[in-house]
């Protein structure tokens, strides 16, 4: 299987930014425990994951760790603790997660391959969730969900959708 994510010479942040140095995963765990979770804001964890190094190394990682699953959205942990995990989800076409919440945790997904819709939800006076909004990401691109808000993934393509969530504080079992 040919699994087709973004390499080192695409850009996945900013231009403004190229010019600095990038973070790798290690420079990038220290960064985020240099914040107290309850503190690290949306803003915060997003410009984190944009500094950091997408080498080889980074994506060879994830693709080694990528799972498509016939039956379900596929998951793995690539590193999780109290203040940061970060996980590796791949979706075949059609493709849906549960309508879920991380509670405290804060969420920045980074789309790697394909597109990726996120559709978000409010609680209505009727104790029912409704659609609020409705984002599509594609490649590159990246995605944030704030504190205790209810969200669901899902791959509305004919592809395959490969990517990258990091949550902090890490969302511990």
């Amino acid at each position: 299987m040919s699994l087709k994510i973004l390499n080192s010479r695409h850009s996945i942040v900013n231009h403004e930014n190229d010019l600095q140095p990038k973070d790798s995963l290690t420079q990038f765990y220290c960064r985020v425990a240099d914040t107290p979770p309850h503190l690290m804001t949306v803003q915060q964890l997003k410009a984190l994951v944009e500094n950091l190094d997408w080498s080889d190394s980074l994506l060879n990682l994830v693709k080694k760790n990528t799972l498509f699953k016939p039956d379900r959205v596929g998951l793995k942990n690539l590193l999780g603790n109290e203040f940061i995990s970060i996980l590796v989800v791949a979706s075949l076409p059609q493709q849906r997660s549960i309508i879920h919440r991380h509670g405290q945790s804060l969420e920045v997904a980074i789309v790697l391959q394909g597109t990726l819709t996120s559709q978000f939800f409010k609680m209505s006076d009727e104790q029912e969730l409704k659609l609020d909004r409705e984002v599509e990401i594609s490649a590159g691109g990246i995605l944030s969900t704030e504190r205790y808000e209810y969200h669901s993934i899902i791959n509305k393509s004919s592809s395959k959708v490969v990517s990258l969530h990091f949550h902090s504080p890490g969302l511990i079992e």
